[in-house]
């Protein structure tokens, strides 16, 4: 079992623990106030980092379960499954639809491989059917009828002005397509361009909201095609070694690119400096381009010289003192 995703469980248990503390004792801090009134943000400034983290905790400790299950170790699951209970709590209580859709996505796929390597190779066949129907089915529902289930899921057809920046946004990648404006220079405090985009939506936008139209308007499409191959390379080195690295881990690589991808449509997470979600990514990419050591084994021990050799025999050895004569 790879330590990373045992790591994270026990470090998103604790977070879990001390943003309830910060919820229940001191409310002023750990509930939004003002904007988001009623909602929780734990030990964090806004609603939607916490749920990012607890996220990554969800997913990390559906990981331990299954790695453990697996490897027959004998761990008792008990924390793995309070910190699960924990993080998802936190992730409804702040209804980030993001962070909800993330942490159903990343457990799901954890979940989902589990059942597949308990179920044999009919079991595999009927889900990966289910899955790609189940796929074309929601790509053509989301076409077709965005709005209404966006309306339904209780969010504005413009996803909180996030459409409005997008289109603003793509008209500046027009202007210059193969370079950008520079990594991290487009919404600097002095940038005119980014200026122009807040006074064209009326409202001070921090970022693009999208990580993708974000790479692009900093480093044009050369920057984020180079960024999609990274994460292509991932994603097909880690289905590559599902049975042996994402057998021992839980299959939480797996679990939380998928979590991240989508992420990625909603908030500026690629490349952002000192940014957990990146920073797990670039694990990631770590871990499925280097390959175990290949086990070396010990010399085996030099045979022993004359070893099946009688030692040499003298006179003491002999009933009668002497060698027997020999004819």
């Amino acid at each position: 079992m790879a330590p990373l995703p045992r790591l994270l469980m026990r470090a998103g248990l604790v977070m879990a623990i001390g943003s309830l503390i910060v919820v229940f004792l001191f409310p002023r801090i750990g509930v939004h106030q003002l904007d988001n009134a009623g909602l929780w943000r734990g030990l964090w400034y806004e609603k939607n980092q916490m749920g990012l983290v607890m996220v990554v905790g969800a997913v990390s400790a559906a990981a331990v379960l299954v790695a453990d299950h697996l490897a027959d170790n004998g761990r008792k699951p008990w924390i793995a499954l309070l910190t699960l209970a924990l993080t998802t709590l936190l992730v409804v209580a702040t209804q980030s639809k993001t962070s909800l859709l993330c942490l159903i996505l990343g457990v799901g796929m954890v979940g989902g491989w589990w059942v597949l390597r308990q179920g044999g190779a009919a079991v595999t066949v009927v889900a990966v059917w289910l899955g790609v129907v189940m796929a074309a089915g929601g790509a053509w529902l989301w076409n077709t009828q965005s709005a209404v289930i966006l309306e339904a899921l209780g969010k504005d057809p413009s996803l909180t002005g996030r459409t409005l920046i997008w289109e603003a946004l793509m008209r500046k990648v027009a202007d210059r397509p193969w370079t950008g404006y520079g990594f991290s220079a487009f919404w600097g405090v002095d940038s005119i361009p980014a200026r122009e985009i807040r006074i064209e939506t009326q409202w001070p936008v921090p970022s693009a909201h999208n990580g993708w139209i974000d790479l692009l308007v900093q480093l044009g499409w050369p920057g984020a095609v180079l960024v999609g191959l990274v994460m292509a390379v991932s994603a097909v080195m880690i289905l590559a070694r599902l049975n042996g690295m994402g057998a021992r881990e839980g299959f939480w690589s797996l679990g939380y690119m998928t979590g991240f991808f989508v992420l990625s449509l909603s908030e500026s997470v690629l490349l952002t400096h000192a940014n957990l979600p990146w920073v797990l990514m670039l694990a990631i990419l770590a871990r499925a381009v280097t390959f175990d050591p290949v086990p070396v084994r010990p010399p085996l021990a030099r045979p022993a010289q004359r070893a099946y050799q009688n030692r040499p025999r003298i006179a003491s050895d002999y009933v009668n003192g002497r060698r027997p004569l020999r004819f």
